[in-house]
């Protein structure tokens, strides 16, 4: 199962990252509950990377179909918004 498969993504839902460590990033969805975990291994799928569009530099968007490495100044506290899938 894909990660937007897990979170609803007929509406952008902000998350928050509830913890980070070495190994992955915790985000929750504060409407349904759900809490979906991104591990920080490039290999595989689900990469976070900060959101251009916020200039203060705490937002971050969820690709989950990319690969690629974990943002590192991604903490908790921090929002997190899924990338619509390309349809």
């Amino acid at each position: 199962m894909k990660i937007y498969e897990v979170i609803n993504i007929a509406e952008q839902q902000e998350m928050d990252v509830i913890a980070a460590d070495d190994q992955q990033v915790t985000v929750k969805d504060q409407k349904t509950g759900i809490e979906t975990k991104i591990p920080r291994d490039p290999k595989k799928p689900g990469v976070i990377q900060k959101d251009p569009k916020d200039p203060s530099g705490k937002k971050f968007i969820i690709d989950p179909e990319a690969e690629g490495e974990v943002d590192n100044e991604i903490k908790p506290g921090a929002k997190v918004m899924m990338k619509m899938p390309m349809v």
